[in-house]
């Protein structure tokens, strides 16, 4: 995203995610469309995985997610859109709570888990 917004405007430099989400949230036109636009290609790819794998809770990570509610907001519409309606009826999409440890503790239960499965 750095790139891009620097592309449609040289005049905007990004040292970190942080001052490209503080340009997001204080109203930026040309972040705001390069945001508009990632929040589209993101909601477009959960929609692919839910087609093919069809979860039943699919939890959004990431700074944008976290700190944007509008960011979200358009993943979500975008994904709902393209996700086919049988698909719908039981699947929650939201943002996750466990943050950047969401993998590790999700790997942990599983081998926890796997303690308590008989074994033929």
């Amino acid at each position: 995203m750095f790139e891009l917004v620097q592309q449609m405007n040289p005049s905007l430099a990004f040292t970190s995610p942080e001052d490209l989400i503080d340009a997001l949230q204080n109203g930026e036109p040309t972040v705001e469309v390069v945001a508009h636009e990632a929040a589209y290609y993101y909601g477009l790819a959960i929609a692919n995985m839910v087609n093919v794998l069809h979860p039943d809770v699919v939890l959004l990570q990431g700074k944008l997610i976290e700190q944007n509610k509008r960011y979200l907001n358009r993943v979500i519409a975008v994904a709902k859109e393209h996700i086919y309606a049988s698909h719908l009826t039981d699947l929650h999409i939201g943002k996750g709570k466990l943050g950047r440890e969401a993998v590790a503790i999700g790997a942990a239960v599983e081998l926890f888990q796997g303690f308590f499965v008989e074994r033929g």
